[in-house]
């Protein structure tokens, strides 16, 4: 009972304070002077109102040429608007615009009233200008045109623009002419609409001349849109007859000979043609074929050839494809309307197909390998004629065989593929992998359908594999470079067999090795894999890389559980990267000089050095890293007659020339 008391209580004092209270209107912000054209509404400004102790509706009024809305939305502006309120509050934004009819300039008020409250007014002003007069422009001309008739001309264009436009700009061509937006065929038409957009337009107009019928037309390209002065593009052309459809051939087929159901060799002849209004069929007699190109697979009977605005040319391949013993003829004929029919006479000799026949050149002797293990590699050749189907090679156990001398190659089973019944010298690689000791033999078999099958006898001996073993092959010459930088790469060919494991290859200290001579792939160890027991033969690459200067030597180790160690020695001259200094002359010793004997030179020093020897022209003809006291014997068989230069470096940077002849 005391709660309902108290929101009585409540009520009353709200309704009494609300009945005692003023309504109020009251306005936030303020407008600019708007500025339009005549019927174009200007960029639209709003004002805040708001209302308290309100007991109606605010209305809004707006004075003529102005216009007011709740929302900037065009659909909803007008001259009247109620700000509703509740419970005696109000508040909205006003959105007003400036829609003069006429030029000139506009004011007034936008009246607020409410019952009860004070009206309040927001004070506005226009100005008008009249609007710019809509115009089209055009940009370019186009020269005459001329064409077939019926056929388009070449394509020219313009450009076509428009300013304070009320409306599309029509474009609209004159006979015999047609225009597109896009150089497409199908685009092409007499009237075309440019889109203006906020009273602008632009594009490119693309014109042809299509005249219906041989002379000269002329006209305007006339260009409109409401209010605007029209444009016109002189347009003018003149059309020539359509020549008569015409085919051409070149060239001309002899005899043809084959053997019945196989083709013959193919001749070639070509067609063209000129103001066709279609394609051009070009058909063979029976027992002929006809294609574009030199494909088995493209023969047939008959080809359209086809035509491109009027013309076409083509290489046509022909052959004899026989179904009967005999001779046989007739013409390739060559089709399009209006055109005069062309003939190219055909003529064949067909024979009755030979027996399909297998030969083999070449024989095989005795193989010997240990188990497991593939021997050296024999071959023979194979051919076919008259074939109906592959040639099929099977080899007994314990063989094997290729088309190259590839490991990864060889197998059982060879197909060898014919082509128009023949096949030609096919090297056939053969090796014996036995499985077993003891001796093995047999024949490898040659079949083709309807051929007499053919045998090369194989036998090979198979013993216990030998220990694993090691080859190096190759020698390393001394090593020159400066401190820090790799010199030259030198190789080595390494293989192995019988082997457990793969060979691992060491390199010294101040050397590095690599599988293939790239920079970057250089180190101290490397693993050469096996395939099999086997390390088939591989170049290892080294280089010396010094880390100072002076003489370096060491070996490179070649390991395989079981196998003896093999190893090369290596020796490096380093120089130093410091500043050259010349070395005193009078320790050089050339004799004799002039030379016709042995030469010796010789640099009396401990210092390790490079020589060098180079002709009148700079080119290097010998060079020779010596670090002996001794020095060194040169044959003069190795220089021809002439001016020789010597520069000794000395792995310290010094360095010394003498002239040398040799008669």
């Amino acid at each position: 009972m005391t709660m309902k008391k108290s929101l009585l209580f409540t009520m009353l004092v709200f309704i009494n304070f609300s009945l005692f209270s003023e309504a109020t209107i009251t306005i936030q912000g303020s407008l600019n002077a708007f500025a339009s054209t005549a019927g174009n509404p200007s960029a639209v400004q709003s004002f805040t109102v708001s209302g308290s102790n309100l007991t109606g509706n605010i209305t809004v009024t707006a004075p003529a040429n102005f216009e007011i809305a709740l929302t900037n939305n065009n659909a909803f502006f007008c001259g009247l608007l109620p700000v509703t309120q509740a419970w005696g509050w109000a508040n909205a934004v006003v959105y007003v615009r400036y829609k003069p009819t006429t030029a000139g300039n506009h004011s007034g008020n936008i009246t607020l009233t409410s019952s009860g409250a004070t009206s309040q007014d927001v004070p506005l002003s226009g100005s008008t200008s009249t609007p710019s007069s809509p115009t089209i422009s055009t940009q370019g001309s186009l020269t005459a045109f001329t064409a077939t008739v019926g056929i388009p001309s070449a394509v020219q264009n313009f450009t076509v623009s428009g300013s304070d436009l009320t409306s599309n700009i029509t474009v609209t061509a004159p006979a015999n002419f047609e225009i597109a937006f896009t150089n497409s065929d199908a685009s092409f038409c007499g009237l075309l609409p440019v889109t203006q957009s906020g009273g602008t337009a632009s594009a490119i107009v693309y014109v042809r001349y299509k005249p219906g019928a041989a002379g000269s037309h002329s006209g305007n390209i006339t260009l409109t849109s409401t209010g605007a002065i029209s444009q016109d593009i002189l347009v003018s052309g003149n059309a020539s007859s359509v020549s008569s459809p015409a085919i051409t051939v070149q060239g001309s087929l002899t005899a043809f000979a084959t053997t019945v159901g196989n083709p013959s060799a193919v001749q070639t002849f070509t067609v063209s043609g000129s103001d066709l209004t279609s394609n051009i069929t070009v058909t063979a007699p029976a027992n002929f074929e006809i294609a574009f190109t030199n494909n088995n697979a493209s023969f047939c009977g008959l080809l359209p050839v086809t035509q491109s605005g009027g013309a076409a040319n083509a290489i046509i391949y022909v052959r004899y494809k026989p179904t009967a013993a005999g001779s046989h003829n007739g013409n390739i004929t060559l089709n399009s309307t209006g055109a005069s029919a062309q003939n190219i006479p055909v003529s064949g000799n067909a024979s009755l197909v030979s027996s399909p026949l297998i030969t083999i050149q070449g024989s095989l002797t005795a193989f010997s390998s240990t188990v497991n293990n593939p021997s050296a590699v024999q071959t023979f050749t194979v051919s076919g004629n008259n074939l109906t189907g592959n040639i099929t090679i099977m080899s007994p156990t314990n063989f094997e065989i290729a088309f190259t001398n590839n490991n990864t190659s060889f197998c059982g089973l060879l197909p060898v593929t014919q082509s128009g019944g023949a096949a030609h010298n096919i090297v056939v690689y053969v090796r014996y992998k036995p499985t077993a000791t003891g001796s093995h033999n047999g024949n490898i078999t040659l079949t083709s359908t309807g051929a007499t099958a053919q045998n090369i006898a194989v036998t090979g001996t198979a013993i216990t594999p030998s220990a694993p073993a090691i080859h190096i092959e190759g020698t390393i010459n001394t090593f020159t470079t400066t401190a820090g930088n790799p010199s030259a790469a030198q190789s080595l060919m390494v293989s192995g067999g019988n082997l457990t494991e793969d060979i691992t290859i060491t390199a010294p200290a101040d050397f590095e090795i690599a599988l293939t001579n790239n920079n970057s792939l250089f180190c101290g160890k490397i693993p050469l894999g096996t395939v099999g027991d086997t390390v088939y033969t591989k170049i290892v690459y080294i280089r010396y890389k010094p880390a100072s200067a002076g003489s370096h030597a060491g070996n490179i180790t070649f390991t395989s559980a079981g196998a003896p160690e093999q190893s090369v020695s290596l020796t490096g001259i380093s120089q130093s990267t410091g500043i050259n200094e010349t070395i005193n002359e009078a320790l050089i010793t050339v004799y004799p000089n002039p030379a016709k004997d042995n030469i010796h030179i010789e640099l009396k020093t401990s210092a390790a050095y490079i020589l060098n020897i180079t002709d009148i022209s700079g080119s290097t003809v010998y060079t020779e890293a010596i670090s002996n006291a001794s020095g060194t014997n040169i044959s003069p068989a190795n220089l021809k007659q002439g001016i020789y230069f010597i520069r000794i470096q000395t792995s310290e940077g010094g360095y010394a020339t003498q002239k040398l002849i040799v008669e």
